[in-house]
């Protein structure tokens, strides 16, 4: 029985580790997870829910790449004057970052309960953690590709 209870405990933590060399999942696949832990049931529901979610996540996207940070030299210290510049850059994209979610606010709240936002919320926040550690550990992946994986791009509004 003892052996029984470790074994699940050691299967448990092991699935729960980051898993450095699988891929980040793809915009569609994030939506379906978004799908399935939101609880979202109905044909209706769920395409609603799809299409005013890829507007959303375009408009993010777009505003990740439009603020990217400016990044020294390799080997080199960044100046005084990147350093204010990425910290006002962070600024302007947390603005833009509120502009949209108080825009799809309303638009999610025709398919989600409020609680159900903020589920969707926090699970942008975990993806954005997930992207900075992947680019942390230098995983393919998780490199700035265009995706919002640069450094900065992530964090939203913090």
């Amino acid at each position: 029985m003892l052996l029984l209870a470790l074994v699940c405990i050691t299967g448990q933590s092991l699935a729960q580790r980051p898993q450095p060399n699988r891929p980040m999942p793809s915009p569609e696949e994030r939506k379906n997870q978004l799908v399935e832990r939101l609880g979202l049931e109905g044909e209706k529901s769920i395409e609603r829910f799809s299409e005013i979610y890829a507007e959303y996540n375009t408009r993010m996207r777009e505003i990740r790449n439009e603020f990217k940070a400016v990044r020294p030299e390799k080997g080199e210290k960044p100046t005084d004057e990147q350093i204010e510049k990425n910290i006002l850059n962070r600024f302007a994209m947390s603005r833009a970052i509120l502009d949209v979610r108080e825009q799809f606010y309303p638009r999610f709240r025709e398919v989600l309960s409020p609680r159900q936002v903020q589920q969707l919320y926090n699970f942008e926040q975990q993806q954005g953690e997930r992207m900075q550690q992947r680019h942390r550990q230098g995983h393919p992946m998780g490199r700035a590709t265009g995706n919002g994986a640069q450094r900065g791009g992530a964090r939203q509004g913090r």
